[in-house]
């Protein structure tokens, strides 16, 4: 049965490619929206691992030049201005009663913000490329980040032997698998100094809700270092505010800094949960436009089965007389149609799948090889079932066609 059914398509092949070709997309399309929407939703389901709620971040984006035969950034503030301009600001924001709580900083990158660079180390002879966030004293105890092992920066780390590094639970398992990390030491980038893990934290998406937890390392942010490498320029402070400060305290707080930085640049101030909301869409909507394309794809390729499966019924009303007549019920013809629609879709499929295993191999997607395997055979069964769904009336509308007038009208 199934080698008729399969020499029938292959005689066929030529009316059937555009329909094999539908089918080939659409499942495609099915894979990479199961496996994108997969690692997106088991991403959601890992908890943040920080609190913002209420924090309100103001960026000082210094202005600066770039030196055009270095490509290094000149900033028209000394350090020392910097500094001094930075501690003011500091001292201004806890004197406005809108404000609660402390006030934390990070060097050019907040919560929800996609990027985070990476930085190169030497450890235990490997070299290892984690992305690493610059983090003052208050950021762990500010966002209730939880220390899992040893524990965080602080004041006491001032003019250490070796520069503090705290890094995330996920370093540790990819890099430290069953090792003691307290204490391990370690060479950076752009760092004089040997460095020394003093802690690790628990769970922490720092780029989002949707985003995969990397590997991801602390190094601490000292405004009263001396060291260029370790501190300045600060560019974002972090603080909460009472619920409902909205647009008022906003123009009072850029007013106040334009006047403490002797203006001539652009300070700009959000809220994290804005940030969050900017991070969300970025995530979903490329998915829903996917979604979107698909549904009409897929919309497409059931309407031309539909007709193909029409048109065989016309083209070959004789033959299913014939079939009929020789004692076929219509069961048998009916399983043939669907058959039929069901090899063509297994050829679709295998194609499918050949460019599908293509994916984890060149690690398309920053997802788990389990993802892969879910995303293929999700699009495997709900293409089946669309097709024999779709393949079910007009099959069934063959196997009551009557010998009698079929070999009449043959």
């Amino acid at each position: 049965m199934f080698k008729h059914l399969f020499k029938i398509i292959w005689n066929k092949r030529r009316s059937n490619f555009m329909l094999i070709l539908q089918i080939f997309l659409s499942f495609m399309v099915i894979f990479v929206l199961a496996t994108l929407g997969t690692s997106l939703y088991l991403n959601y389901q890992k908890p943040l691992g920080f609190h913002f709620e209420n924090t309100m971040n103001l960026s000082l984006n210094w202005p600066a030049n770039v030196d055009q035969e270095t490509g290094i950034l000149e900033y028209t503030y000394t350090p020392e201005e910097i500094r001094e301009i930075v501690k003011q600001i500091k001292l201004k924001i806890q004197s406005y009663e809108e404000v609660q709580g402390p006030i934390t900083s990070s060097h050019y990158q907040t919560p929800f913000d996609e990027w985070i660079p990476p930085r190169d180390i030497e450890v235990d002879n490997r070299n290892l490329a984690p992305r690493a966030l610059q983090v003052d004293d208050n950021y762990a105890s500010f966002f209730g980040v939880e220390v899992i092992e040893g524990r965080w920066f602080q004041q006491g780390d001032d003019g250490a032997a070796f520069k503090p590094v705290v890094i995330d639970r996920t370093m540790k398992e990819r890099y430290f698998p069953g090792e003691q990390v307290i204490g391990k030491r370690m060479s950076i980038t752009y760092y004089s100094d040997v460095a020394e893990i003093i802690g690790v934290i628990g769970d922490y998406k720092h780029r989002g809700d949707f985003s995969k937890q990397d590997p991801l390392m602390f190094l601490r942010f000292n405004l009263d270092s001396t060291d260029p490498m370790e501190n300045l320029p600060l560019n974002d402070l972090l603080f909460k505010v009472k619920e409902g400060t909205g647009a008022e305290f906003e123009a009072k707080l850029w007013e106040d800094v334009q006047q403490l930085s002797r203006g001539g640049w652009d300070p700009y101030i959000s809220y994290v949960s804005e940030n969050r909301d900017r991070n969300i869409k970025e995530n979903l909507i490329p998915i829903i436009i996917l979604s979107i394309i698909g549904a009409f794809l897929i919309l497409n390729t059931l309407l031309g089965l539909f007709g193909v499966l029409w048109y065989n019924i016309s083209q070959r009303y004789s033959e299913i007389g014939l079939r009929r007549a020789v004692g076929a019920n219509r069961s048998k013809v009916r399983q043939q149609f669907i058959g039929e629609m069901v090899i063509a879709t297994t050829l679709a499929i295998g194609l499918g799948c050949l460019f599908a295993i293509q994916f984890p191999i060149l690690e398309v997607f920053e997802v788990d090889l389990g993802v892969y395997i879910w995303g293929i055979l999700s699009a495997i069964v709900l293409i089946y079932i669309l097709i024999v769904v779709c393949s079910f009336y007009p099959s069934k509308v063959a196997s009551e066609i009557q010998p009698a007038s079929a070999l009449h009208e043959g």
